[in-house]
């Protein structure tokens, strides 16, 4: 599967709720949600590497899915192939990664608000230590833009990148 979206940093996320209920998105989940990320220098899986790929374990609720996120191919939006998988066992799964030789070390907690509308999705993602984003996700590039001018932002101000990238997080 192909993702492709843009993050809008440094929102109201009280006003972006409420933008996204008025513009008919449903609110799926409002959650806080554990994420860890993967590092193998010598297979570039690492957030913000010079490929940009990541690997991720990222628990919402019940569920933990083990992601990876390949290369970014445009850039006006993040536009990438995406492959996850549920797995039952958390633990296990970062045990097994880690003993591949891959360390889990890089780990996150945030409140997630988790919207859709008909094939587009949008998160109002909270974290301690950074400013409040929306990251919004369509099927095309076309589609993404023309949701972003309807919720009243400027598709040339969203960004195509990792939240790592951005603020320059390691």
């Amino acid at each position: 599967m192909r993702e492709v979206e843009k993050k809008f940093i440094e929102i109201d996320p009280e006003d972006m709720h409420r933008r996204l209920l008025a513009a008919g998105a449903t609110l799926v989940f409002d959650t806080t949600m554990a994420s860890a990320y993967g590092t193998d220098p010598s297979r570039n899986i690492l957030p913000g590497n010079v490929h940009k790929q990541e690997l991720r374990v990222r628990t919402i609720g019940e569920h933990t899915t083990l992601t990876l996120k390949g290369t970014t191919s445009s850039e006006t939006a993040a536009n990438r192939e995406e492959i996850e998988l549920e797995i039952a066992d958390r633990e296990k799964m970062i045990a097994i990664l880690e003993h591949l030789g891959i360390s889990m070390q890089k780990k996150d907690s945030k409140r997630r608000r988790h919207f859709t509308r008909g094939a587009c999705a949008f998160e109002i993602d909270q974290y301690t230590h950074i400013p409040a984003f929306l990251e919004i996700e369509a099927p095309t590039e076309e589609e993404l833009n023309a949701v972003c001018v309807e919720l009243g932002l400027d598709p040339a101000q969203g960004i195509g990148k990792t939240i790592a990238e951005i603020y320059n997080l390691k």
